[in-house]
């Protein structure tokens, strides 16, 4: 006889942080990745503009993807910081245009100092200088997920699910450089949302039940 329990397992498979060495944004392509990667969690395109129109002039057409990966080792914990990554692609026409990484695992720790940030000086700050004070970015993005050709985006994301107060964290920076690796604008995003931890999952699960005689 078959009756319904509880069983739970981790959800996804482990994985690093994407190297700029191997992904090179507009070359590294999303075969490339998914070979690499594996199956994501969630998958989908549009074909569209990444970027709005800009005084007038209509954004870009063309194929946008969004690839996410998901792992957590212990879904169903109930106190604590869930250890977990996640990692979003972003292609354009099949090629990798921005990625971003967040990571809660000790050995792997994406949370960054808040507030060093105001020693980033616009116009006067590199590349160089902001990771010496921040550490290297999770992230990065280009044209057309920035605005212009000559401009890219640093990204450091930190993402925290703290089953035991029920809430979600999230700080999100944005670094702005110029063809000349200099700091011409930052962005920082801080949020606390409520936060569920997930029911078990009911599976069937064989019990033995003995027969009436």
């Amino acid at each position: 006889m078959w009756l319904a329990g509880c069983a739970g397992g981790p959800i996804g498979k482990d994985f690093a942080r994407p190297d700029p060495a191997t992904t090179v944004l507009g070359q590294t392509t999303q075969a490339e990745i998914l070979q690499r990667y594996g199956e994501p969690r969630s998958e989908r395109s549009e074909t569209r503009a990444l970027r709005p129109s800009n005084e007038g002039v209509p954004g870009e057409q063309g194929l946008a993807t969004w690839v996410d990966y998901v792992f957590v080792p212990d879904p169903e914990g109930r106190s604590g910081i869930l250890r977990r990554k996640e990692l979003t692609f972003v292609f354009w026409n099949h090629r990798v245009v921005s990625y971003r990484f967040a990571s809660t695992f000790p050995d792997d720790r994406t949370d960054f100092a808040e507030a060093r940030i105001a020693e980033v000086v616009r116009g006067q700050t590199t590349r160089d200088e902001a990771t010496r004070l921040l550490g290297e970015p999770t992230g990065m993005s280009i044209y057309p997920v920035t605005p212009s050709r000559e401009l890219r985006y640093l990204t450091y994301t930190y993402v925290e699910h703290d089953a035991e107060r029920r809430t979600r964290v999230v700080k999100r920076l944005a670094l702005h450089l110029d063809p000349n690796d200099v700091v011409v604008d930052n962005r920082l995003e801080t949020r606390t949302d409520p936060y569920r931890a997930p029911a078990p999952m009911i599976v069937p699960v064989p019990i033995p039940i003995p027969l009436p005689r």
